[in-house]
This record gives C-alpha cells, sequence and structure tokens, in this order.
C-alpha cells in the first residue's frame, strides 16, 4: 500500500475494471493526495487511460463495461462510481482533455447537443437551432 502523510482529495480503493468478461484493471489501491501531482507511468496498453477514464465515468458510455471497488472524493466521501451517483454530475467536476478529439460514441449531431441537454435545454427545435 503506498503510504501518504498528506490530507487526501481522492482514494481509490480495490479498484477493478471489465471491459465485457476481461478485466483491464485488478485490484488498485492509490491514495492521491491534496495539492500534489500525482503521475501515472507504463508501457503502452497497461491501463492508464482506462484507468482515467473510470474517474469520470467515460466507461458508462458503452454496455457491458463494469466497475468494482471505490473511487471516494474527499471531504464528501463519495463514492463516484457507484451506480447511485449521476455521471453528468460526475463530468462537471471531473473532465478529460485528450490527445486527439474523442467525442462520445454518438453521431455527430447527439455529441455537439450533449453539452446543451446536460444544461437542461430538451426541445428538438431549440436543440436544431443551437447545433
Amino acid at each position: 500500500m503506498v503510504r501518504t502523510s498528506g490530507e487526501l482529495k481522492a482514494e481509490v480503493k480495490k479498484l477493478n475494471f471489465y471491459y465485457g468478461s476481461v478485466q483491464a484493471l485488478k485490484e488498485i489501491n492509490l491514495p492521491i493526495e491534496r495539492r500534489k501531482v500525482t503521475a501515472l507511468i507504463g508501457p503502452s496498453g497497461c491501463g492508464k487511460t482506462t484507468f482515467l477514464r473510470c474517474f469520470n465515468r467515460l466507461h458508462d458510455l458503452y454496455p457491458h463495461n463494469r466497475y468494482e471497488g471505490e473511487i471516494i472524493l474527499y471531504p464528501d466521501n463519495v463514492n463516484i462510481i457507484s451506480p447511485q451517483i449521476d455521471p453528468i454530475e460526475v463530468r462537471m467536476q471531473i473532465s478529460m482533455v485528450f490527445q486527439k478529439p474523442n467525442p462520445f460514441p454518438k453521431s455527430i449531431y447527439e455529441n455537439v447537443a450533449y453539452g446543451l441537454r446536460v444544461r437542461g435545454i430538451s426541445k428538438r427545435a431549440v436543440l436544431d437551432e443551437k447545433v
């Protein structure tokens, strides 16, 4: 286990992640200290991006993916991968910037309209006008 002497901002506890029946992450435990830099290093394909995508629930966009374990955000003590937590609320607090543009697995229209829907705009005519 990694030891820490500082205040925690987040903590990963026994995180497992599966793409269908294939386990991609196994028993990850990681304290993340407040006001410190945490770096993930490793070879291509070792799970760094898979791990990071767990933090803003991007895996929820694909069927058959599943999480086990916890990612706790402090000071609220909220497990952000709990099914009771709205992934949109998580994404409003935690975001990712990709090296290459990586839209959601939807049409161009749906990708552009996504932000408007998050902000409560749902009428098709209004979406059509804005998109």
